[in-house]
């Protein structure tokens, strides 16, 4: 799915066929929401709101960076944490299954369902059950090493 856009007016929500969907979420969590909801607070109360409307665009902007660096980091350590997992499995014999064929064979590891290129699986068909040899793991460089066991 694609990432909710970030903006100052409501605007259509496909997945829920609405014409015009705001959202915000818990102020402790992000920073852009703490923002809306004094907004929202201001208005209520009849006072000046809090920002205008540059303000809230650089904060939008600013955020929406921040998160995106978060994410990433997210998505590292994840994967390192994973590869350091796997590292266990060094010359063992794991299932897996054929997710994708073209334009190369991909797998799916039955056990941590992390997706894998491997080379020589020519002539596989999507969903086939496979083994695979776990042949090399570096969780710093990001590398895993799969084999076809025949």
């Amino acid at each position: 799915m694609r990432r909710a856009e970030v903006g100052l007016e409501p605007g259509p929500h496909a997945g829920l066929g609405l014409d015009a969907y705001a959202q915000t979420s818990s102020p402790l969590r992000r920073y852009q929401d703490l923002a809306i909801h004094r907004q929202i607070l201001a208005h209520l109360r009849g006072e000046p709101l809090c920002y205008d409307t540059d303000t809230m665009r650089r904060i939008a902007a600013t955020t929406e960076r921040a998160e995106a660096d978060a994410r990433r980091a997210e998505e590292a350590a994840n994967e390192y944490w994973l590869l350091r997992y796997l590292e266990r499995s060094v010359g063992e014999t794991i299932g897996a299954t054929v997710v994708a064929s073209d334009p190369r064979p991909i797998v799916q590891l039955d056990e941590t369902l992390r997706e894998q290129p491997v080379r020589g699986l020519a002539g596989v068909e999507l969903g086939e059950r496979l083994r695979v040899s776990v042949v090399r793991v570096e969780p710093r460089a990001g590398v895993l090493s799969l084999r076809r066991v025949d």
